[in-house]
């Protein structure tokens, strides 16, 4: 009964495992087309923001190219109308390739326009902190117009973008392929994470110097400094468990000197992580120009289950749990129906109808059983056949109902009389037979005998009447009287017929 009790509860907790299996896997398909439509809307989104940045750049490289290098109105209203468009344009700048004797001339030109403070300095982005005066080099590539010339714009004006060496290679390596080419991210004005996209606005004349980026270098470049964070996705649209990272392709993922965002939403517990999968897709954005790498992932977890979800597992584990109880409440049944039968065919096979004693079969397997350890206990047996005196009258002058009911006494007198782990049987009509185990001395015997003397002999009532029995005792030991279960029977029916014979005389 526990053993079935235990395995029905482990079949119940296996089905609502593979219930929940089943949801969670319908949940994880569910999921894996949300994530491919949310990555695909996502890297649509940033890949739309960062090849709008290279066509801006190409319309203000052919604006400078027909309108020359005046810096006048009309460019700073046409940046103006660019940056309104694109939010993720921080500043637009022209900037010019100075030779070191032209220093002079430029600083100066610079003062008259923008104030004596303006000319020509580098920034130090790892200290950031600004480099004036400029040390002296053979070129420069000076910022000489900016939008927006706002106080963070003013600052740039003069800013000698070839002094930060990963700015500077950014620029010759436009200068060596012709177009736009984005720099390493690194922290704006401002603070957030940006990059610096610059392409020439003059195509290179000498096609003889192509080896050789700096001599070939043309004397105009436009840049856009382009503020990545604005390509993130807002926090408020991804799921739990989402996160979306950007990075520049030259760099690894880990480098976070290539990274341009990296945006998460609530992480999962390690629970979740361990029980759920977790969705991961990477895609190339941008082009040549702008090498960015997008990830997007998504660990799984127990928001993929709604609560349709959650009351619909609930509702078919509770049917399940009924279902499998009314199963063992069933098989139980049977069990007991099983067990009730085989005890009661046990009983009718081994115990006397009458009187509930044991019958001839059970006695004769109790008595081979003692038998066959009487060799390891080392004590005796004794075999008792009983046969009951003035039984016969009774059967004549009351009946033999009445006979059946002083069998049935006599039955439970013998049973009283008895020791717990003691024998007694019926054989058959007045006839009883006792096994007894682990006897001592014959005395003992003789005592009981004695016992079973006189209860047999208490009257009976009988239909109002009182009856009295007597009975007549033999008694055989193994192994003096005999090895084998008959041979014992029959030693104690000689002697009880002994015994019955010197009552009579």
């Amino acid at each position: 009964m526990r053993t079935l009790l235990l395995l029905g509860c482990l079949l119940w907790l296996a089905m609502t495992v593979l219930i929940g299996v089943a949801f969670v896997s319908r949940a994880v398909l569910y999921a894996e087309q949300v994530f491919g439509r949310q990555t695909q809307q996502i890297a649509d989104l940033v890949g739309q923001k960062v090849l709008a940045n290279e066509a801006v750049l190409d319309a203000y490289a052919a604006y400078t190219l027909v309108d020359g290098a005046a810096s006048g109105g009309e460019e700073r209203l046409f940046t103006r109308q660019m940056m309104r468009r694109y939010p993720q344009i921080v500043a637009m700048e022209r900037v010019e390739r100075v030779a070191h004797a032209e220093r002079a001339v430029v600083e100066r030109q610079l003062a008259e326009r923008y104030g004596p403070d303006f000319g020509l300095f580098g920034f130090d982005y790892q200290e950031r902190r600004v480099v004036t005066p400029l040390p002296a080099r053979d070129e420069y590539f000076a910022v000489l117009f900016v939008e927006p010339l706002t106080l963070g714009g003013a600052r740039v004006i003069g800013l000698d973008i070839g002094y930060a060496d990963f700015q500077k290679r950014t620029l010759l390596a436009s200068a060596k392929a012709g177009h736009a080419v984005a720099s390493r991210p690194y922290p704006l004005i401002e603070g957030q994470m940006g990059y610096l996209l610059v392409r020439p606005a003059e195509e290179r004349l000498d096609a003889r110097d192509r080896h050789d980026a700096s001599a070939a270098a043309p004397r105009r470049f436009v840049a856009m400094v382009v503020n990545s964070e604005v390509f993130a996705p807002q926090l408020a649209d991804l799921p739990d468990g989402m996160r979306v990272k950007m990075w520049h392709k030259r760099y690894g993922e880990s480098d976070r000197a290539g990274q341009f965002f990296d945006k998460a939403r609530a992480a999962r517990s390690p629970l979740e992580a361990a029980l759920f999968p977790r969705l991961e897709e990477t895609r190339q954005i941008g082009s040549d120009s702008q090498p960015f790498l997008l990830r997007v992932s998504w660990q799984l977890g127990w928001s993929q289950l709604g609560a349709f979800e959650w009351a619909l597992m609930a509702l078919l584990s509770l049917a399940l749990l009924v279902l499998l109880g009314l199963g063992l409440s069933s098989a139980v049944r049977g069990h007991e129906r099983r067990r009730a039968r085989e005890a009661r065919l046990f009983h009718l096979a081994n115990y006397d109808t009458l009187t509930g004693l044991a019958n001839r079969h059970l006695f004769y397997d109790r008595l081979q059983h003692a038998i066959s350890i009487q060799a390891r206990t080392g004590r005796r047996l004794a075999v008792l056949f009983l046969d009951l005196n003035r039984f016969k009258p009774v059967n004549d002058t009351y009946g033999h109902a009445a006979g059946d009911e002083v069998l049935k006494e006599l039955a439970r007198r013998l049973t009283g009389t008895l020791r717990a782990h003691d024998t007694v049987a019926r054989l058959g009509g007045d006839e009883f037979v006792v096994l007894l185990e682990g006897v001592g001395v014959k005395d003992e015997v003789d005592a009981l005998v004695s016992r079973i003397g006189a209860a047999v002999e208490r009257p009976i009532g009988v239909d109002g009447r009182e009856v009295v029995v007597g009975v007549s005792v033999g008694v055989a030991y193994y192994p003096e009287d005999g090895l084998l279960i008959d041979e014992l029977l029959a030693a104690a029916d000689r002697k009880m017929y002994g015994s019955k014979g010197a009552a009579t005389r």
